[in-house]
C-alpha cells in the first residue's frame, strides 16, 4: 500500500516531467531507490537518514518546498524507521549452535578429564616400568654378623645391571644371590638396580663382631 509521502513525491516528478531516469541523474540517488520511494516500499531503503536525504533533493529538484516535503517525511519517519528495522532484524542470521559459558564449563572439563587420564596412564607406565629390588636376605635392615661374609639374596624386576656398593654384580633374570665379604665393624651395603628408566636402591647395614 502507498503512503501519502509517496503519493506526493511522485506527483512532485509527473508535474516538473521529470522520468524517473532523469530524477536519478539529476540528483545522482539510484533509480531503485527513487522506484522504492514512490511505490511505498520502505523496507528496501537505506537507514531513515539517508532517505532524508533522497527526499529533500527531490522536492529540490522538482521545484517544491523541501521543507514542507520533509515535515511529512518527518511525520511518517516512525514508519519508515521501523520498516528498517524490522528488513534488518530479518536478515539477522542466527546461529544453528551458540556457545555458552556452560558449554566452555563443560568442554575446559572434558579437556582437564583426558589430561589427568593421560597423566596417569603415561604414570602408570612408568612405574610398571621402573626398576624394583626387594632384599629378602638378610630380612633386617639392621643385622650382626660373626662371620667374615653374609648372604645376600634379593628379588629384582626390571633391572639391566645391579650395583653393590657401586660395583657391578652378575645376576640371573630375577634373583640376586651374592655372598658378600665383610669387613670389621660397620657395614653399609647399597645394592642399587638400574634400568633405561632410572635406578632403585634398597640398604642393608650389618655389623661384623669379632670374637
Amino acid at each position: 500500500m502507498n503512503s501519502s509521502l509517496a503519493d506526493r513525491l511522485r506527483a512532485l516528478r509527473e508535474d516538473a516531467n521529470f522520468t524517473l531516469e532523469q530524477l536519478a541523474a539529476a540528483t545522482k540517488i539510484q533509480k531503485r531507490y527513487l522506484e522504492n520511494l514512490e511505490s511505498g516500499e520502505f523496507d528496501k531503503l537505506p537507514p531513515a537518514v539517508y532517505v532524508k536525504g533522497f527526499v529533500q533533493k527531490w522536492a529540490q529538484m522538482c521545484g517544491a518546498d523541501s521543507d514542507e516535503v520533509l515535515l511529512q517525511f518527518y511525520r511518517e519517519n516512525k514508519f519508515i524507521a521501523r520498516a528498517n528495522v524490522e528488513a534488518n532484524i530479518k536478515n539477522i542470521k542466527v546461529p544453528l549452535f551458540i556457545i555458552t559459558a556452560k558449554h566452555i564449563a563443560g568442554a575446559a572439563g572434558f579437556v582437564g578429564f583426558i589430561i589427568m587420564a593421560v597423566f596417569f596412564y603415561f604414570n602408570q607406565i612408568a612405574a610398571t616400568d621402573k626398576a624394583r629390588i626387594e632384599i629378602l636376605k638378610p630380612l633386617e635392615f639392621n643385622t650382626v654378623q660373626h662371620d667374615d661374609t653374609i648372604y645376600l639374596e634379593a628379588r629384582v624386576e626390571n633391572a639391566d645391571r645391579i650395583f653393590i656398593n657401586d660395583k657391578e654384580i652378575q645376576f640371573p633374570a630375577e634373583t640376586l644371590q651374592h655372598d658378600y665379604l665383610l669387613e670389621d665393624g660397620l657395614n653399609t651395603i647399597i645394592i642399587r638396580a638400574e634400568n633405561g628408566r632410572g635406578s632403585v636402591e634398597a640398604i642393608r647395614k650389618v655389623l661384623r663382631v669379632v670374637e
